[in-house]
């Protein structure tokens, strides 16, 4: 990684540790009911949906690509684990999670041998997929006919006291930030996002570092799908819309450039919670239109991809001015 680049992702890092610490201190002096082992709890349950999938977006980001599919992923492999809940409940989780890894595949394939880029590719089978929900709901819920306790556990349950969707969250982080650290698809992760042709003169497939990183992204959007399928008992067609901005806003306000390169499953992590505690305000505040929620997200994700353009090519100037002296 250069000089600049690391100073682009320590002043992410520090400014969003600084907000979340904002938004923490300033909730709990607001809101009686947020430093509540209650309201805790369900801050942890509830990041858990985006988080999953935030995990997966960050091996993508880090090659230099993107995933806009995700959302409609979800209300896919969702659908697909209501009906397969008539078959087993093994059925309602290898189903939707095979589903979402060939999607991703699918992804990782257009963008990799066709060479069409990532974000006309994930634009178009998020919309391709999001036609498929309506289309095998006919516009409406499926609710789960056949619940196991088994299914349950997995959106609505609990383990020592902790919500067990969060814990499937922390696994994935954890899952994911040894693979970047210590395995060999990690160091490719990296090395194809820094640069690619560099990686291809090392020997490292980035072609199929792209299309791996691709469906691990689709496993964790099937992986939310599963979880909102059983907190609700149901599965809508409408599920995950919009997910892709607050994943993508979660994963590059935690230090994850979208050039490429850059990024970490802690800081991806932390990245979900600040999220998660913003929709967590707006519900507690209870007179503001949710709407502005989305204005908020927005800005901030348009705020930090302008932070990171802007500190990289004053980083580069310096550079240039010290290379010329």
């Amino acid at each position: 990684m250069n000089k600049s680049k690391k100073y682009i992702v320590w002043f992410q890092q520090k400014s969003a540790f600084a907000v979340f610490l904002l938004l923490f201190i300033i909730s709990s002096l607001r809101y009686k009911q947020f430093f509540t082992a209650t309201n805790l709890l369900n801050l942890f349950r509830q990041s858990s949906i985006i988080g999953v999938i935030a995990v997966g977006m960050t091996f993508v980001i880090i090659t230099g690509c993107i995933d806009l599919s995700v959302g409609s992923i979800v209300a896919v492999c969702g659908i697909l684990a209501a009906k397969m809940c008539e078959v087993h409940v093994l059925a309602a989780i290898l189903v939707p999670v095979a589903a979402g890894a060939f999607i991703g595949a699918a992804n990782g394939v257009f963008v990799t041998k066709l060479k069409i880029p990532p974000w006309i590719t994930s634009l178009s089978m998020m919309m391709c997929l999001r036609g498929i929900a309506y289309i095998m709901t006919n516009e409406s819920s499926v609710n789960v006919q056949k619940v196991s306790e088994a299914f349950q556990m997995i959106g609505r349950g609990k383990f020592l006291g902790l919500p067990v969707p969060g814990l499937i969250f922390l696994a994935a982080v954890l899952l994911g930030s040894y693979s970047l650290k210590y395995t060999r698809f990690g160091r490719s992760v990296y090395a194809t996002g820094e640069n690619p042709e560099g990686a291809r003169m090392m020997g490292i497939r980035t072609e199929r570092t792209i299309v791996i990183a691709y469906m691990l992204c689709g496993v964790g959007a099937a992986l939310s799908g599963l979880i909102l399928t059983s907190r609700l008992g149901a599965a809508q067609p409408t599920a995950g819309e919009l997910y892709e901005m607050q994943v993508i806003g979660a994963v590059v306000l935690g230090g994850t450039l979208l050039t490429g390169g850059v990024g970490h499953m802690s800081e991806t992590m932390f990245g979900v919670f600040t999220m998660s505690m913003i929709t967590n305000i707006f519900n507690m505040q209870g007179n503001i239109s949710t709407w502005w929620q989305n204005v908020i997200m927005g800005f901030l994700i348009l705020l930090i991809v302008i932070m990171q353009a802007g500190l990289e090519q004053m980083k580069m100037k310096k550079n240039e001015e010290e290379t010329k002296c």
